[in-house]
């Protein structure tokens, strides 16, 4: 009889190295304006200059996260009314 504890664990988070990434690299490369929304509904307009990103694997008493880290630098970049 075998046992395993993989069931009580949450499933892993597939680190996140494509969509978004490359979708800001090409609105800055190609000066695309853009609006970006924040999680708690705070939305941003502008023209995005420079994209920076980075990924972390963040230890948690759950196990391990996979998260992306992005530094964004814009031109005209305001908030505007959000959706909540």
């Amino acid at each position: 009889m075998s046992t395993t504890h993989d069931q009580d664990l949450p499933a892993r988070t597939p680190p996140l190295r494509r969509t978004l990434r490359d979708s800001l690299i090409e609105a800055e490369q190609l000066r695309y304006p853009v609006r970006l929304r924040t999680t708690g509904g705070r939305s941003f307009t502008g023209v995005l200059t420079e994209v920076g990103v980075d990924f972390a694997e963040i230890q948690t008493g759950a196990g391990p996260i996979d998260v992306a880290l992005f530094y964004i630098e814009s031109v005209g970049l305001h908030e505007t009314a959000g959706q909540a």
